[in-house]
């Protein structure tokens, strides 16, 4: 019998890496897919980024809406009404695992509803790192929560082992977000992800993602005015919203303060299928999110992060730090120059060769079900 499998997704920063792993459940038969998707991908002030999905994969849309409240408090009700839908969901249709990627705070009370209707939860990309972000706190949460992992690295797994996970249970497959990546790029038209940017970019071109640091979200404002004073240098800049955490309505506020004194300077909720090849064609790609350090590097493209968010990260040779605002003017400057990119050619991304989705789904669909829920804590010495 074929496997039912869920998979949750409350925003773009799950849906992007999830696509590709949807796409190759879809095409196999021996599992059966539902995408629970709900959060900021029914909120029209972070893009409705829904829609991106299309009709190919069967979706159960979660009715917990964010509200204009990013506050703490705010944020922990829209968690609580979607990891009440979810276990609706759950309940309602039993599946034989559901599926979690990485570290955001919806995942705690989903993995939750998990745990108390004996569903197994697959945990994708447990072992990263990122000391600036309390991702990484919930992160960990979810490997003790999960029954399998699939990490994208070694070092990953290496971590997961570290947590008293079974070796058993733990494979190295890869980021998923790589997969088709570059082809996906490659074959989408100038004129679709140029429609998608308002237009053609002039050069030198970047793309501005700056996320709330939650550990420290006193800093963000400040790393955010380095990122915007830096790239005043650049003819087209193109920013994308933040991701609905602590502290975004302030950033999304600022973009739109100094979006009127650049003559270029383009604000779109999310790029969705465009951000592959717009990043491909970018000059640089600048801010603190996780696309700069796992997905960007696949084109050889420069990026600066900025700030410790990533802090931790297995870092790719494409990614320049300047994890003080004093340092981002000179990263920028050392990343467009063309010495520098022309070092990166050939470079490989220690997330993956591209082939995670199919591994992945090797991992759903001929792991034995029986036991998984029963863990035991491996000693290491």
């Amino acid at each position: 019998m074929t496997r039912r499998i869920a998979v949750f997704s409350a925003t773009r920063a799950d849906l992007w890496p999830l696509t590709p792993l949807l796409r190759a459940m879809v095409a196999d038969e021996r599992v059966t897919p539902t995408l629970l998707a709900t959060g900021s991908h029914l909120s029209s002030a972070y893009g409705s980024t829904l829609r991106e999905i299309g009709q190919w994969i069967d979706v159960v849309p979660i009715d917990a809406r964010l509200t204009a409240d990013d506050s703490p408090v705010g944020l922990l009700a829209a968690a609580r009404r979607e990891a009440e839908g979810v276990a609706g969901v759950l309940d309602a249709t039993r599946p034989d695992l559901l599926v979690l990627l990485g570290d955001r705070y919806e995942l705690l009370g989903v993995a939750q509803a998990a745990l108390l209707l004996r569903v197994p939860i697959v945990h994708l990309h447990g072992g990263d790192v990122t000391e600036g972000a309390f991702d990484d706190s919930i992160r960990h949460a979810i490997t003790k929560l999960a029954s399998l992992h699939c990490c994208a690295t070694e070092l990953a797994a290496c971590r997961v082992r570290s947590m008293g996970e079974e070796p058993w249970r733990i494979h190295v497959t890869g980021a998923p977000a790589l997969d088709g990546l570059a082809a996906r790029a490659a074959a989408t038209p100038p004129s679709v992800w140029q429609e998608a940017i308002g237009g053609p970019p002039r050069h030198p071109f970047g793309v501005l993602t700056f996320h709330p640091p939650t550990i420290a979200p006193d800093r963000s404002l400040a790393e955010l005015d380095a990122v915007l004073a830096a790239s005043a240098r650049l003819a087209t800049v193109v920013a994308t919203l933040p991701g609905a955490d602590p502290g975004a309505r302030a950033v999304i506020e600022r973009l739109h303060e100094f979006a009127p004194s650049h003559p270029d300077f383009r604000i779109v909720a999310s790029l969705g299928a465009s951000y592959a090849p717009t990043v491909a064609h970018a000059d640089v790609v600048i801010g603190n999110s996780s696309s700069g350090i796992v997905e960007v590097p696949t084109f050889g493209v420069p990026v600066v992060n900025v700030g410790d968010r990533q802090e931790g990260r297995e870092r790719p040779a494409a990614v320049l730090d300047a994890r003080t605002p004093d340092r981002v003017d000179a990263a920028l400057t050392r990343a467009l120059d063309p010495a520098f990119r022309a070092r990166l050619e050939g470079r490989p991304n220690p997330y993956g060769d591209g082939h995670a989705s199919e591994r992945i789904v090797a991992v759903l669909a001929e792991t034995t079900l029986s036991g998984l829920l029963a863990k035991r804590f491996a000693e290491v010495h």
